[in-house]
């Protein structure tokens, strides 16, 4: 019953998620399952086709007084790439 439900959910969204900040990333089905699957405020690194690179997804769920129960994802770069990017800009420094 669950893999229904979540075929349904990525027939109807092609794997594009919105984040808290009106952005659109796209995932793959695997990725889309991690996020799909995930626990109410895990982090999980999966890859995004749109932007091309690993990303930080946390999916936030909450009871709303009118809308029943809502779902907020919050997107970030990984932070294992900004560790990379930054020893990269210091090494050009020098």
């Amino acid at each position: 019953m669950k893999e229904i439900i979540f075929a349904l959910a990525f027939f109807f969204t092609s794997g594009n998620v919105i984040d808290t900040n009106f952005k659109l990333h796209k995932y793959d089905k695997e990725n889309f399952k991690k996020i799909y699957y995930s626990k109410n405020k895990e982090l999980v690194t999966t890859f995004c086709v749109k932007h091309s690179e690993l990303e930080d997804v946390k999916k936030s769920k909450y009871n709303h007084h009118n809308d029943g129960q809502k779902t907020k994802y919050q997107v970030s770069k990984t932070q294992e790439k900004m560790k990379v990017e930054g020893a990269e800009i210091k090494n050009l420094d020098k």
